[in-house]
C-alpha cells in the first residue's frame, strides 16, 4: 500500500472516531473523557483551533467540578494562547482566580475494614450512591487505554466506543462493559487484553463457572447493580475481605464505593464476558421468579 494510501485510511480512522465522540458528546456533553479524546483526534488532523475550544471546555468543565488537579494541566498546555483567544484568555482567568481558594473535591477509594457478617442480605445496606444513571464515560475511557495499547486499531476503537453508546440506550438486560463490546465483535486478542488489564490494576484473571457460589455471598449486592456495573461477588474471607470479578478494573472509583457500602476490603479478578453473563443470567431470572411469587 502507498504513503497516500496509508494517510488516507489513517485519516479516515480518525474522521469515524470524531463521528463516535461527537455522537457520545451529543447525548453527555459533560463527559470529560470523551472532550480529551476528541480534542486529540482534531490535533491529529490538524485542526487546532477546533482542539483549542474543546480544551477550554474541558477546562471549564473541570473547574465546574472543581477537579483542580485536572485544569491545571490543561491550564499548562493553553498559557501560551492567552494574547490570542479570548475564551483560552477567560479559562486561564478563571482558573487562577480560583486555585488558591478552591479546595480540590477528592474522592476516597480506601475503605474502613470492620467485621461485618458475611451472610448480611443486601437490603440491609445503602446502595443509594449506586443508583444514579449509569455513566459510560469509565469504560470508554478503558476503551481508549486499550487502544493506546495497540490491542485494537482506530477503527476498531470506534466501533466499540458507537457500541458502548448504542449498549447504553438498550432496552435489553445487559452490562455495559468495553469487554463484553470487544467480546461481541469477536476481537481475538481478547485473551491479551484481559491478562493486561490482569497485570495492570492487579486483577487476576479467574474462571468463574468453576466456583461454588454461595448465595450468602451473592446476595451481598442486588442483581440489578451487579448487572449494571459488571461486578460479581463471588467469595469471602473470613468477615472482612470480599473476592469480586469486575469488568472494568480501571474504575477504581466504583470499587472505592463498594468497600465503602460493604464495609469490606474488595479484592478484585477478571473473566470472560460470556462466563460472567451466564451466571448473571441466571441470578437475574432467578431474581425475577423470586419477585413474582412474593
Amino acid at each position: 500500500m502507498s504513503d497516500t494510501n496509508t494517510e488516507k485510511l489513517n485519516e479516515d480512522e480518525l474522521w469515524s472516531a470524531i463521528s463516535s465522540l461527537e455522537l457520545i458528546l451529543d447525548v453527555m456533553p459533560e463527559d470529560k473523557t470523551s472532550l480529551q479524546a476528541l480534542a486529540g483526534a482534531y490535533v491529529d488532523i490538524g485542526d487546532i483551533a477546533k482542539a483549542v475550544k474543546l480544551k477550554v471546555r474541558l477546562g471549564q468543565l473541570c473547574l465546574n467540578t472543581k477537579a483542580m488537579s485536572e485544569a491545571a494541566e490543561i491550564f499548562e498546555e493553553l498559557v501560551d494562547l492567552r494574547d490570542h483567544d479570548e475564551d483560552v484568555k477567560e479559562f486561564l482567568e478563571r482558573y487562577e482566580a480560583m486555585k488558591d481558594i478552591v479546595q480540590e473535591e477528592e474522592v476516597d477509594g480506601s475503605s474502613a475494614v470492620v467485621e461485618t457478617p458475611a451472610s448480611v442480605d443486601s437490603d440491609n445496606y445503602d446502595f443509594s450512591d449506586l443508583e444514579k444513571p449509569f455513566d459510560i464515560s469509565k469504560e470508554i475511557s478503558l476503551a481508549w487505554e486499550i487502544f493506546q495499547q495497540k490491542f485494537m486499531s482506530e477503527e476498531e476503537y470506534s466501533m466499540i466506543v458507537r457500541d458502548l453508546t448504542e449498549m447504553t440506550v438498550s432496552q435489553s438486560v445487559i452490562t455495559v462493559s468495553t469487554l463484553h463490546a470487544i467480546q461481541n465483535r469477536g476481537y481475538k486478542t481478547i485473551e491479551n487484553i484481559i491478562a493486561y488489564l490482569g497485570v495492570t490494576y492487579n486483577a487476576p484473571f479467574v474462571n468463574i463457572s468453576s466456583f461454588d457460589l454461595q448465595e450468602d455471598v451473592l446476595s451481598l449486592l442486588p442483581v440489578r447493580l451487579m448487572i449494571k456495573y459488571g461486578i460479581l461477588p463471588f467469595d469471602v474471607l473470613g468477615d472482612k475481605s470480599l473476592l469480586l470479578v469486575v469488568m472494568n478494573p480501571a474504575d477504581t472509583k466504583l470499587l472505592g464505593k463498594i468497600a465503602k457500602i460493604l464495609n469490606k476490603k474488595c479484592f478484585i479478578y477478571t473473566t470472560y464476558p460470556h462466563e460472567f453473563d451466564q451466571i448473571l443470567m441466571q441470578l437475574h431470572n432467578a431474581d425475577l421468579k423470586k419477585k413474582a411469587s412474593a
